[in-house]
């Protein structure tokens, strides 16, 4: 399953991004911890992500090789609890790793992840191929993110600016209304829009004679671009056959449809992997996310907000966006030329394979990057290429 979001620019954006800094996690240095503290606190993690369930201090003694006590290793999970990098559930005698836990396991205690030569392989494939095209690349890269992780994988591409309308056609649905079809081209993709204007005491003849002049006059026209003088030839053509009154309302009706394809997109495959995760089988929690997604503007502002350069980290809370406390977002912006052309990434549980995904998305964001002439490409905007983060000092 595909879910493509182009949020408009001019609603919430300012909400979002008062949020996410609010929910911003601090990266003060964390409280020194003793090599055993490390040593458990790697283990618990680890065995939390394979078995998603608490993980106690005789699981760790029988199934990990730690050297100590059950006494010990109990005593070093409480006092890593009241330090804040583990917690335990109330239904639970063991513990599971809190945001500030992840943070330091990946920070500073994961092991690098050796791919395997299957995996290796089918990377290698999609990066070897010939594909000029900056979405088609990113779709096959997103598909195979999704598939080899289990994990939804998203993709960010550039924004096209504001679309042309191709043709228009128009037909009075009843009266005082005129239904308005447009084919709309926006960065090499043509698509059929809709709009409904007020059109007040308009006959059937009337509108034929408005879908005339709008396919004489700004037909094929980046309506960001319409002059004035076009502007006041549209009108006073409609003002030939008594509907000059419309033309306010006309444009206002295309530019409300047009405009939504302006903005950088939000591509997310495979959200139904995450389905096979217990975290995500409370339908609350569940929805809380896929509106997120759906929304797309709040994914978009943490991408926009992560580094240029390696693979960013967003774990729960940090994300910022109420659907995403229990969920981390890992994704790679694609650099080419000094410019950001894309971005690649992941979005699943918590518990997520870390170590794993940094790997492949940073062989994978490599490869396509590659694989694209660097003059060819539209770049990211502005907001989407900032370096601030606050995942790192």
């Amino acid at each position: 399953m595909q879910i493509t979001a182009m949020p408009n620019r001019r609603c919430a954006a300012g909400e979002r991004k008062r949020r996410n800094m609010e929910h911003r996690v601090s990266r003060s240095t964390p409280d020194a911890l003793s090599d055993r503290k490390k040593l458990i606190l790697r283990a618990v993690v680890d065995a939390y992500v394979t078995g998603g369930e608490p993980v106690g201090s005789k699981f760790l003694l029988s199934s990990t090789g730690i050297g100590y006590s059950s006494a010990t290793i109990r005593n070093e999970m409480a006092e890593l609890e009241e330090m804040g990098y583990l917690i335990q559930p109330h239904t639970s005698a063991g513990r599971v790793p809190s945001d500030r836990g992840y943070r330091f396991y990946v920070d500073s205690l994961m092991d690098s992840y050796r791919m395997t030569a299957s995996e290796l392989a089918e990377l290698q494939k999609l990066v070897r191929a010939r594909e000029a095209k900056l979405d088609k690349i990113l779709d096959r890269a997103a598909r195979l993110m999704g598939s080899m992780t289990n994990y939804a994988a998203l993709t960010a591409t550039p924004a096209q600016g504001i679309g042309a309308v191709l043709q228009f056609r128009t037909v009075l649905i009843s009266d005082g209304t005129m239904l308005l079809l447009m084919v709309v081209e926006s960065g090499g993709r043509h698509t059929a829009k809709t709009a409904y204007v007020d059109a007040p005491g308009i006959t059937a003849e009337d509108a034929a004679r408005v879908e005339s002049v709008l396919n004489r006059n700004i037909a094929g026209v980046s309506i960001d671009s319409v002059t004035l003088p076009q502007m006041m030839r549209l009108r006073a053509e409609l003002d030939s056959f008594g509907c000059g009154g419309m033309t306010d309302r006309i444009m206002e009706s295309i530019y409300g449809v047009v405009g939504d394809e302006e903005g950088d997109e939000i591509r997310l495959d495979g959200i139904n992997h995450l389905l096979s995760y217990k975290e995500y089988s409370d339908p609350e929690r569940l929805g809380g996310l896929l509106e997120s997604i759906e929304d797309g503007g709040e994914i978009l502002d943490i991408v926009r907000r992560g580094e240029n350069e390696g693979v960013n980290v967003y774990i729960g809370s940090e994300n910022g966006a109420p659907g995403m406390q229990q969920s981390s977002l890992v994704f790679k912006k694609i650099v080419r030329g000094g410019r950001v052309i894309g971005a690649i990434g992941v979005i699943g549980p918590r518990r997520m394979k870390y170590n794993k995904v940094i790997s492949m998305l940073d062989y994978l964001s490599r490869g396509v990057g590659g694989m694209l002439d660097p003059e060819q490409p539209p770049g990211l905007g502005d907001g989407i290429s900032g370096t601030e983060t606050g995942d790192k000092e």
